[in-house]
């Protein structure tokens, strides 16, 4: 599995956050666990890459620092794109903390993310001060590092402001900004984050085109903390086929007379519902 599909998962965690603040609907401690333990082993496996890698670029020459360049890329590649998953799970386990929810998701995303913040400042350094690194490859990472940057503080200016957000964010003045003058989530029949989610994975796969190395550094930790990811997000983002869920459309299945509703359902809110199970019920004969 490539890090960029764990980039696009934080954006399912980023338009997801309000199902995990609903009482009793906490994620799994075994999940949690299995997070932490797959980004730690993760953690490990990058260390021992980079410290193989600085030393080689020490006592090797010209043609074989080259080398290992090409071998660390894909390394210093994955710690910068699978970043923003960190920061959204560590934000949202600060939201969890503050709204004293029930969770164990606050300390164990912080210590992910203090681990993962370590390894990104061995990558830049590396990157600033590594011997051998020619000037297009150099450019290349750098452009790599702005555009998840970027991409990172959208998502959590989707999400509620928390104390102390510049621990979390890499331009926390822009991220509060966006946050104080956001429309609302739903506006009428629009679901408004739900544009701007799929707006920004468009944008974030069309400026990583051709940016990062076909060569997956470590397929089977990113897998696993995809899998353990999804295991600790509530049932109700998804539906049947396992398709992240609307705010829209929670708010219309909430409005129907088999769930519990959560408010007043709207006219037009059932009129969609009762026109969806129509189609429903004519599709399956």
């Amino acid at each position: 599995m490539q890090a960029i599909e764990l980039a696009e998962l934080a954006a399912v965690v980023a338009g997801g956050w309000q199902q995990w603040i609903v009482p009793g609907q906490q994620a799994l401690r075994i999940a949690q666990q299995r997070y932490w333990l797959q980004a730690r082993l993760r953690h490990d496996y990058w260390n021992g890459c980079l410290s193989t890698h600085r030393q080689n670029i020490q006592c090797s020459n010209i043609a074989n620092r080259a080398q290992s360049w090409r071998a660390i890329a894909p390394v210093i590649e994955e710690v910068l794109v699978s970043e923003p998953l960190t920061r959204c799970l560590a934000h949202l386990g600060r939201v969890l903390a503050e709204r004293d929810v029930a969770s164990d998701l606050s300390a164990i995303s912080h210590n992910v993310m203090t681990s993962h913040v370590e390894a990104r400042h061995r990558c830049l350094h590396l990157i600033v001060f590594g011997e051998g690194l020619a000037v297009e490859h150099h450019r290349r990472l750098n452009d790599v590092r702005r555009i998840l940057e970027g991409y990172s503080d959208n998502l959590l200016s989707l999400m509620p402001s928390v104390m102390l957000p510049d621990t979390l964010s890499f331009d926390h003045h822009a991220v509060q900004l966006a946050q104080a003058t956001a429309n609302p989530p739903i506006s009428g029949l629009v679901d408004c984050h739900r544009l701007r989610l799929t707006s920004l994975r468009i944008q974030l796969r069309m400026s990583l085109a051709r940016k990062l190395s076909s060569v997956v550094a470590s397929t089977q930790h990113n897998r696993q903390i995809h899998e353990a990811v999804l295991a600790m997000m509530p049932p109700e983002m998804f539906d049947s086929l396992g398709v992240a869920r609307s705010a829209l459309f929670a708010k219309l299945a909430a409005a129907s007379p088999e769930s519990a509703p959560v408010e007043e359902p709207s006219a037009i809110g059932m009129t969609l519902v009762k026109e969806f199970r129509r189609v429903e019920w004519k599709a399956r004969g």
